[in-house]
């Protein structure tokens, strides 16, 4: 006889293969931190990939994520490179259509980022990972991907 917990276990397991973690979760940054938990461990299951992710690049990612990037802003998917370095990507659509994009590659010293806003390319380089280099990137991120936690501010805008 299955008991009421088991079923309950099931629904939950069930409802949260519906939803990307990324998106359903209010703290993605707990969910990327556990994601590259895994990584460090060697565990890609979800990736399509079979090499190894360089520690210092595990924690260049953790550090950017957990110390530096605001925690109010949409949440980035994460993936995997070929040649082991992370991708952090951030995209929304706009009331009119028009899509904006920010990649992030991380490769254990550098930030490589690119921003495109209605199909243009706005921002684009290769920085070391310093506090002026992430400044810069916080200020995009919060321009583009800043979530409005207010709705009537929104509405006043």
């Amino acid at each position: 006889m299955t008991t009421d917990r088991e079923i309950l276990s099931r629904a939950r397991d069930n409802v949260i293969d519906l939803f990307p973690r990324t998106k359903a979760t209010f703290n993605w940054k707990n969910t990327l931190d556990e994601e590259l938990s895994l990584f460090k461990q060697g565990v890609y299951t979800d990736y399509d990939f079979d090499g190894i992710i360089k520690p210092e690049i595990i924690r260049q990612a953790k550090k950017i994520i957990e110390e530096e990037l605001p925690l109010l802003i949409t949440p980035p998917e994460i993936g995997i490179n070929d040649d082991g370095t992370l991708l952090l990507e951030w995209a929304k659509r706009e009331d009119n259509s028009h899509m904006t994009m920010f990649s992030l590659m991380l490769n254990g010293t550098e930030i490589i980022f690119s921003l495109m806003h209605s199909g243009d390319i706005k921002e684009y380089g290769a920085k070391l990972h310093t506090k002026n280099s992430i400044k810069e990137i916080e200020n995009l991120l919060n321009q583009y991907f800043e979530k409005d936690i207010n709705p009537k501010r929104t509405a006043a805008r």
